[in-house]
């Protein structure tokens, strides 16, 4: 069982104990004499898109144009152009488009349900705990007089209803406050509950406050739509974004004596004399009658039952045991957060976690394509969990449907796939970052395709592959075969394109590493797939035609390894993963993209596991918070701007240090140093391999479990030495060799050990 506990109250939202279940989720933070539930809703966004101003979208043609004047350049953070006389039309195509300024599309906090205690209260002890394979946080405040109140909390696996039930012991004359002798005022309650949503700030204020408590001013520059407009009638309140969602939230309770609103506060009084009761807090953005409906159907002990079996199902699927306490509570508590904000068949977060947010958000909260939207589910296949791993997916369902557009009318490809910098879960009617520098980033494309690529090797699922997988792959594999172009000197070249988020310029738009790396993957994954499937055979050997011809640099990479887990952002990395290194800025305050970039040399083979583990351990827990999960932006340079989503990928990371199967080569505990003991149980191989394996100094025990009949490859973890392999009717034999190579069965589950 693994138990997050604090001792005292945490003040600000983004660090507070979270429930959820992949829709509807809660962060649980704490003022005097109140527990705060922060509500945040996958699905809850101000959608309107207003493009009127933008410019129209640029044309591979009018990009080729620009490149032809030697000196060009446009840069990538502050749009400053160099070139000789610009027309009207390559300035606009070379400018900010006006759109980003606005602050929609954008994620919206929910409403804040308290729970309220009094006040008064001194000599309290505090304890909150949440149990994460039970799902369930508990938090209890004993008054140093007697009295202790205890709160249990769960969200529904299904049902969007937070359960909050409450239990006072020892509630005396000796430790009682307040009471109705003092000029009429109410005799108030120990426990009662408020529902509120405070008026959404306009954005000058909204940026000076963040001036005034952080020091940043990253909102100067931007404009906002009317504002979401707040309303209380009959218990529910609703939040409506003109042209966009309304968010309806109510809340009830057992052992109630009576209900009071004013000015979109409702109050839920539970009575004087009552000792325990529930409360049911509902959203849904449906309609006002679901989100009653959710809330009425509520039930402690069935809610609490049905939560701790979906949770139980969810941590039997795989487990890990790190060597570091740290290492495996940063783990589960991320695991945990991926189950509270990702669920199949659910639009998947933004930027931040959406019990975190803020009015606005930067980046407009949106679904950055070149890493960042991709730390969500990252580690999820290999962990085992596809609940939260195909979430992936239906987040990507709107920016495929624009990029089909973008491929077609900016490209002139056919049948094709552009994936643009950033994306939002809303249809756009046209291309909203067609400009330079980042409007016209081709990498982005074949990054995505590793994801579908690689939820076909770890399952081998033919009916996934053929109709999901293939069928996007293919529209990947089409840009890129419309994209490059044939050289006077017999190779296919990227061009135009940069990589990263860097300048676009005539020297900086041929052949970036990044690109190339992509474009190579996004051909390779598509025709094998074809090749799997039995069709598009010519499509699959021009694929192959195109990829062999790419320059020599294209092609540095082992052929089935996704760029990100070899390059990343186009530089092949030498030396420690620069988070672990003080003194640069990934180290100073900003971990995000440090999961990708750690995991490079786990799948490379070049992690120093003697004399990088330390390192490792001391560059995570600086960032660990009180929930439990590792921020990904320094306070002291971006503020409170929430929880960012892209620490999710600490699980890729953690898995890597355990096992890498790039290749379909199974690799063992690669980053665990030979003191150290560690084991895990059913993390998912390529060729669709459950593997599970301990090791106390050296490695004693590998598990099998092939559910595809696919050959089994693993890296010998006992160097040179002959091996036994033993299959599941008990019969064995001799292998030998650093690799290791056995044919399986389906259904068979196979164990190796030293001979």
């Amino acid at each position: 069982m693994h138990t997050l506990i604090s001792r005292k109250q945490i003040t600000r939202c983004p660090d507070g104990f979270l429930l959820g279940n992949g829709d509807m989720s809660v962060s649980c933070w704490q003022q005097e004499g109140k527990l705060l539930f922060q509500i945040g809703k996958n699905d809850f966004w101000d959608t309107r898109m207003p493009l009127e101003n933008n410019p129209r979208p640029a044309h591979i043609r009018e990009l080729k144009e620009l490149l032809e004047s030697p000196n060009f350049r446009v840069d990538g953070v502050t749009f400053k152009v160099k070139a000789d006389n610009l027309t009207e039309r390559q300035k606009e195509i070379c400018r900010h488009a006006p759109f980003h300024d606005i602050l929609s599309p954008c994620p919206k906090p929910g409403p804040v349900f308290c729970l309220h205690y009094p006040a008064d209260w001194n000599r309290t002890e505090f304890e909150q705990r949440l149990d994460i394979e039970r799902a369930r946080l508990t938090i209890t405040i004993a008054n140093g007089d007697g009295a202790k109140l205890t709160v249990e909390c769960v969200v529904h696996p299904q049902e969007n209803r937070l359960t909050c039930h409450w239990q006072l012991e020892g509630w005396t004359e000796k430790n009682l406050y307040g009471g109705s002798s003092f000029f009429g005022i109410p005799d108030m309650p120990p426990v009662y509950a408020t529902l509120y949503r405070e008026e959404e700030l306009p954005v000058a204020e909204f940026d000076r406050r963040q001036y005034r408590d952080h020091g940043n001013h990253f909102f100067q520059h931007a404009k906002t739509l009317p504002p979401v407009v707040i309303d209380l009638q009959d218990g529910v309140l609703s939040q409506a974004v003109p042209d966009g969602r309304t968010l309806y939230t109510t809340v009830q309770g057992t052992e109630i004596t009576g209900t009071e609103s004013f000015a979109k506060i409702y109050r839920l009084f539970a009575d004087r004399e009552k000792t325990s009761g529930s409360f049911y807090l509902a959203c849904s953005t449906q309609s006002r009658e679901e989100a009653l409906a959710l809330a009425a159907g509520g039930d402690w002990e069935k809610d609490k039952a049905e939560a701790e079996a979906a949770a139980s199902r969810y941590y039997g699927e795989s487990t890990v045991n790190l060597p570091s306490e740290m290492l495996e509570s940063v783990y589960y508590a991320t695991l945990h957060a991926k189950r509270c904000v990702l669920r199949q068949g659910v639009v998947p977060p933004g930027c931040f976690l959406p019990s975190s947010l803020n009015d606005f958000s930067m980046w407009k909260g949106d679904y950055h394509f070149n890493y960042n939207y991709q730390s969500n589910c990252l580690g999820d296949f290999e962990a085992n969990h596809f609940s939260t791993g195909d979430a992936f997916f239906d987040g990507l369902a709107c920016t495929m449907r624009l990029g089909e557009k973008i491929a077609r009318d900016y490209y002139g490809i056919p049948d094709a796939c552009f994936i643009p910098l950033c994306g939002y879960p809303v249809d756009s009617p046209d291309d909203y970052h067609g400009t330079l520098p980042l409007g016209r980033m081709a990498y982005m494309t074949g990054w995505i395709a590793a994801w579908f690529y690689r939820r076909w090797k770890l399952t081998m699922d033919r009916e996934f592959l053929e109709q999901k997988a293939y069928p996007a792959m293919k529209k990947f594999a089409n840009f890129y075969a419309g994209f490059l172009v044939w050289g006077d000197d017999g190779h296919t070249h990227a061009y135009p394109s940069n990589q990263g988020e860097s300048e676009f310029s005539h020297d900086g738009a041929y052949d970036q590493p990044q690109v190339l790396f992509n474009a190579a993957f996004a051909l390779y994954a598509a025709s094998q797939a074809a090749r799997y499937l039995g069709c598009d055979s010519e499509l699959a050997d021009k694929w192959e035609n195109l990829r062999a011809h790419l320059p020599a640099a294209a092609l540095v990479g082992p052929p089935g390894m996704a760029p990100e887990f070899f390059s990343f952002d186009g530089h092949i990395p030498q030396g420690m993963p620069l988070f672990m290194v003080p003194g640069n800025r990934f180290h100073g305050f900003y971990l995000g993209q440090s999961f990708f970039k750690g995991a490079i040399p786990l799948h490379c083979g070049d992690w120093q596991k003697e004399e990088w583990y330390e390192p490792l351990l001391d560059a995570l827990q600086r960032w660990v918070r009180p929930n439990g999960i590792l921020n990904g932006m320094s306070l002291i340079t971006h503020g409170n701007q929430g929880m960012l989503t892209e620490s999710l990928g600490a699980v890729a990371l953690l898995n890597s240090l355990l096992m890498t199967s790039d290749g379909g080569t199974i690799s063992l505990f690669n980053g665990i140093p030979a003191s150290q003991a560690a084991s895990f149980r059913q993390l998912r191989a390529e060729g669709a391999f459950l593997v599970s394996a301990s090791k106390k100094t050296e490695v004693s025990d590998v598990e099998i479990l092939s559910e595809a009949g696919c050959l089994c490859r693993l890296r010998n973890p006992w160097g040179g030495a002959s091996c036994r392999l033993i299959g599941q009717g008990g019969e064995s034999a001799r292998l030998e060799g650093e690799v290791l190579e056995f044919a399986t069965v389906p259904g068979q589950t196979y164990r190796l050990a030293k001979w």
